[in-house]
């Protein structure tokens, strides 16, 4: 049996690594904030085709932003999306009602990512 916690784990975590990954890889040949805006809208459509909710697109959203930084690999890349989804968690409740959610998150954790690489 699944322990809840990794279920909450995993349905945060996944979004937020798609979201990232398309980002990532459309950078190379676009700007990071087209790239953010197409990953997003393709992975939205696809999702509310798909499964007929809408209950992961702010999560999709927030991947996208963590991939518009300056990411140096996929390494890095999974590493800040782990954090950002420790983060997510955390603070899901703590900051409700303020703007900038998403944007903090994916700051968090690809800041977190950069701290672990100079050490």
């Amino acid at each position: 049996m699944i322990n809840k916690y990794l279920l909450t784990f995993l349905s945060v975590f996944l979004p937020l690594l798609v979201g990232s990954i398309g980002t990532y890889y459309l950078k190379n040949d676009l700007t990071p904030v087209v790239a953010s805006c197409l990953a997003t809208l393709v992975f939205i459509v696809l999702n509310r085709l798909v499964y007929r909710t809408n209950k992961n697109d702010a999560l999709i959203f927030c991947g996208s932003f963590i991939s518009m930084g300056n990411i140096g690999n996929e390494y890095e890349l999974v590493l800040a999306t782990f954090i950002s989804t420790l983060a997510f968690i955390y603070l899901k409740d703590k900051l409700q009602g303020y703007g900038g959610k998403l944007g903090t998150i994916a700051f968090i954790g690809c800041f977190a990512s950069l701290i672990t690489e100079l050490f």
